[in-house]
């Protein structure tokens, strides 16, 4: 209690005879609606005796009653940085503080924590990173404030730690190195830009593609998708036209063994299957029950245009049909229902161009 009392009131040479008679750093407080000497001490602003208990073993993570602050949610409210950079070295769990911070869309909290080394890249039970949940909740603001931290600002490079300015027996550690937020994976091995073709929005999209490499656009998630995949599967038309306009393997397989376009024309998505045949996407390993929603794709549903349909049955050779009337189609995909194994090969239309 005498200790306590003495941090409430700032008495730094009483906490210091205190602590050398032996008090408990650490005792419980009094009264219910008590505090700890570092709760105390913290809200109080006395960096000096925060300090001293936190050498003294002070256990920055104590749990306190329903009542009151933590000591570091004390500091956070108080926005007392170097208070912050205290506890941050000597172990306080941030996590709590920096996932709060981010579902709340506190950016000035947030970027407290940020400037004092807390881990921008950390990963939740959950799997989640701090950019995944911005991106899943669609939090402009915060994914701009955590890719401009990251790629900017940079992270804290503990191996070369500096002092405090406060003594010689603490110091904290940034100089500053790069980190890579788009490749972290959630629990689905799925990283950031996976994660901003399940949740689209524009902006944050743009953002993230800006900081995009090769490897993060190819990048497979458990079930063996691409963001390509996903974005076709979420039926974001958006997202598939920007990702296309880069270098991707418009073709490439998940698997369940299917292509963007398989998934496209699958789900009926009529101008995500267009895109994706203007863009060269292969027609080889699509059936005949495929027929309508690919004439819907190259003629905007007029089946009078005309076309040419090449099919091919194993085995049996290879049959070409030129359809040029609403008629020929519907032929078309009568005579070949039943003929499992025939799939259409090629189909080419001027309405593409």
């Amino acid at each position: 209690m005498a200790l306590q009392a003495a941090a409430d009131g700032g008495h730094t040479s009483v906490v210091e005879l205190l602590l050398e008679a032996g008090a408990d750093v650490n005792a419980p407080p009094a009264r219910i609606f008590g505090k700890t000497a570092l709760q105390t001490t913290v809200e109080g602003r006395h960096e000096r005796i925060v300090q001293l208990l936190l050498s003294e073993g002070a256990d920055p993570n104590r749990p306190v009653s329903s009542y009151g602050r933590t000591a570091l949610q004390a500091a956070i409210e108080e926005g007392h940085k170097m208070i912050l950079q205290l506890l941050a070295y000597k172990g306080v769990d941030l996590s709590g503080a920096l996932r709060e911070a981010i579902e709340g869309q506190n950016e000035e909290t947030l970027q407290l924590l940020l400037d004092i080394g807390a881990n921008i890249n950390i990963k939740y039970p959950d799997g989640d990173t701090l950019l995944h949940i911005a991106v899943k909740c669609r939090f402009e603001r915060i994914v701009e404030l955590l890719l401009f931290s990251a790629y900017n600002q940079l992270q804290p490079n503990t191996d070369a730690p500096h002092t405090t300015g406060l003594g010689n027996d603490l110091r904290l550690g940034p100089t500053l190195k790069p980190i890579d937020l788009i490749a972290a994976i959630d629990h689905q091995q799925r990283n950031i830009l996976h994660a901003a073709c399940s949740d689209y929005n524009e902006t944050i999209f743009r953002l993230i593609l800006g900081k995009c490499a090769p490897n993060h656009l190819s990048a497979r998630d458990t079930f063996g998708s691409t963001p390509l995949h996903l974005a076709v599967r979420h039926g974001s038309l958006p997202a598939v036209h920007l990702l296309v306009s880069w270098d991707v393997d418009i073709d490439t397989r998940d698997l369940g063994d299917q292509t963007p376009l398989q998934i496209a024309v699958d789900k009926g998505l009529v101008d995500i299957t267009r895109l994706l045949l203007k863009k060269g996407a292969t027609t080889d390993r699509l059936t005949v029950k495929h027929l309508p929603i690919l004439i819907h794709a190259y003629d905007g549903g007029n089946p009078s245009t005309g076309h040419v349909v090449l099919c091919r049955t194993p085995g049996k050779g290879t049959s070409v049909e030129s359809v040029s009337e609403p008629d020929s189609i519907v032929s078309l995909r009568r005579r070949f229902l039943d003929t499992r194994s025939c799939s259409i090969h090629f189909v080419a239309s001027p309405q593409l161009t």
